[in-house]
């Protein structure tokens, strides 16, 4: 009878570190990114508030950060749509994206019960509206200042005299309202309106999220972006009330989805700066 081969030392070894590392770390055993499947999504109830319609409605802004359209073939692409898909694989459904043009729209449209799922910056006054996942990542707010300012840290902006362009209604906006006691918040109807009040010389410095600077700084030369930032926001799923399978199903996926590094993995293929994940509780 033939032997099988003896197969050589360093394959042995391989396999029981192999399988030592998934004893220990069973998330790290599926490779990284990878989600195991959620129970608590697979669940009819979860899955029938989670998409009444059929499919995952998944609404979120159409800007840089979100979502962008391959100039090819004009299909989305970027963070909203790779964790939306995750999740819709989840729940066992198709996904169907609904960008807006901007938050107010993704509101005004989730309020009107519009789409299913959304996901963007939280604040108090959604919270109101809306049921959220755990925090899935930190949407980070800086300003720009002129290259010579005096202004180096972020509460130095913070001074009478001193006039921070913002776009209306956006995080930014939405948090300096609640911070800011000294300075004046001169506000825009949108991005480009807010560029246009800095280098009219209407507003001496730019509030906006880090992710953004890169391309802002092109637009403003002779302009810096500090190196503190002024906020680091909460950023979540959110759903329509009244849906608790659907919200298990989330947190769960939240917590899953930073333990496995799906997350981490989504924001490094994005290329974004200024997006971070939060700590661990």
């Amino acid at each position: 009878m033939r032997r099988a081969p003896r197969r050589p030392f360093w394959y042995l070894t391989s396999s029981v570190v192999a399988s030592l590392l998934a004893l220990a770390d069973p998330a790290g055993a599926q490779g990284a990114g990878k989600l195991p499947p959620l129970t608590v999504c697979a669940s009819p109830a979860a899955r029938m508030e989670a998409a009444p319609t059929g499919s995952l409605r998944l609404g979120f802004a159409l800007v840089g950060l979100w979502a962008t359209r391959d100039p090819g073939s004009g299909r989305l692409q970027g963070l909203a749509i790779e964790l939306g898909t995750a999740l819709a694989e989840q729940l066992g459904l198709a996904l169907t994206p609904l960008p807006h043009p901007n938050l107010s729209s993704l509101i005004e449209k989730g309020r009107a019960g519009e789409w299913d799922m959304a996901i963007s910056v939280v604040t108090p006054e959604r919270r109101t509206l809306f049921d959220y996942s755990p925090t899935v990542m930190l949407d980070e707010a800086t300003y720009l200042v002129p290259t010579g300012s005096d202004i180096r840290v972020a509460a130095d902006a913070d001074r009478p005299g001193t006039r921070i362009a913002v776009v209306r209604n956006n995080p930014t906006d939405l948090y300096l309202t609640n911070t800011i006691r000294s300075a004046e918040l001169i506000r825009a109807e949108n991005e480009q309106a807010s560029i246009e009040l800095v280098r009219s010389g209407n507003a001496d410095v730019m509030a906006l999220a880090r992710w953004n600077v890169p391309g802002r700084l092109k637009l403003l030369p002779g302009y810096r972006s500090l190196n503190e930032n002024f906020a680091s926001q909460p950023v979540a799923i959110s759903l329509q009330k009244g849906r608790p399978a659907a919200l298990a199903c989330l947190e769960e996926f939240a917590q899953q989805g930073l333990r496995t590094g799906l997350v981490q993995d989504a924001i490094a293929r994005s290329g974004h700066v200024g997006i971070a994940v939060p700590s661990a509780p």
